[in-house]
């Protein structure tokens, strides 16, 4: 049986990802974080200290990473003592990042959810579709009503009150969302987006669900007051997370790509249940991918999701819980 260990499965998305995970059964999941818990399935691991890695990685199939860590320790540690991972969180890796590690391991970040992960494969399959684009763009929907760690919040403070040159987008997000008009969220992995086509014009966009919220927000943009909002507000205060189950507040996502004339000639909208549910249930499907992958050939270093994965490597292992909707 195939053993995962979910670092960070303290927090709020690791906790959910493991539970996911067991959910099939057919998976060994042991849980690894920095508090010491006593029970048999635990793995202490502190990625702040390097030195704890190595031994938690060891005996394991797969590390899953739910912790934003700038320094990316564990991809290297991984690489370099033959591990594996996969990195589901917010960071983004530098382009050229790691590049010259040495070692027969192998770590695949960026495969989350969104605007990355399973977002990012969307767009490679419309660019595929239409060669002929001049412009992508990936939109989110947060919820305010969603189960949330420090990382989620810290992703949405960062998206709705940076600066921004640019324009506002009304964004058709299915129903019960419907359209929203939204903000121009300058956030890094629009350089990784960028990467897979260098000409052309990126945007990822990011709104509220409910309406309320969403009009305050809009209104506290365009007055520049929310860029006084104390980063406390969103992110809370330093601490441990608390144990939270699964919402199931509407996912609404969409990434669609526009001719130069700006006329939308593609798109695909991602429907599901819960953010941070249909994210674990997206992390599984990308670990069945690249359990598969390893069947044909072994492949070592660092890997973006984006550029190791098509999309048609991560439908056959989509649930129907998470549904990918053309739009001409």
């Amino acid at each position: 049986m195939t053993t995962v260990l979910i670092v960070g499965s303290q927090g709020v998305l690791g906790l959910i990802t493991a539970d996911v995970m067991r959910s099939r059964g057919d998976v060994t999941v042991l849980i690894g974080g920095r508090r010491p818990e006593a029970r048999e399935d635990f793995r202490y691991i502190d990625l702040g200290r390097p030195e704890t890695i190595a031994p938690a990685l060891a005996g394991v199939d797969f590390a899953i990473s739910t912790v934003a860590d700038p320094q990316f320790e564990l991809e290297r540690i991984a690489v370099e003592t033959g591990a594996r991972s996969i990195n589901i969180s917010s960071a983004v890796l530098p382009a050229g990042g790691h590049a010259s590690l040495r070692g027969r391991g192998l770590a695949i970040v960026h495969a989350g959810l969104a605007p990355l992960g399973l977002q990012a494969l969307i767009a490679k399959e419309l660019l595929k579709r239409r060669p002929d684009a001049a412009r992508l763009e990936v939109a989110m929907c947060f919820s305010a009503s969603g189960a949330s760690g420090p990382q989620g919040r810290e992703l949405a403070y960062a998206a709705l009150t940076r600066p921004s040159r640019g324009a506002s987008r009304t964004i058709p997000f299915g129903a019960p969302v419907g359209a929203r008009n939204c903000f121009l969220a300058p956030l890094p992995d629009a350089d990784v987006l960028h990467t897979l086509a260098p000409d052309l014009e990126v945007g990822i966009y990011v709104g509220f669900s409910e309406r309320l919220i969403h009009g305050a927000v809009v209104a506290l943009r365009s007055t520049r007051i929310i860029k006084f909002i104390p980063r406390t507000m969103f992110t809370g205060h330093a601490g441990p997370s608390k144990p939270a189950d699964a919402t199931d507040e509407p996912l609404r996502q969409w990434v669609a790509v526009y001719d130069a004339a700006g006329k939308r000639v593609a798109a695909i909208a991602t429907e599901g249940s819960g953010d941070y549910r249909s994210t674990a249930i997206v992390t599984r499907a990308f670990l069945d991918a690249l359990i598969e992958r390893l069947r044909a050939r072994k492949p070592f270093g660092v890997h973006g999701a984006e550029r190791m994965f098509e999309l048609d490597d991560l439908r056959p292992h989509l649930p129907a819980e998470i549904r990918l909707r053309s739009i001409n």
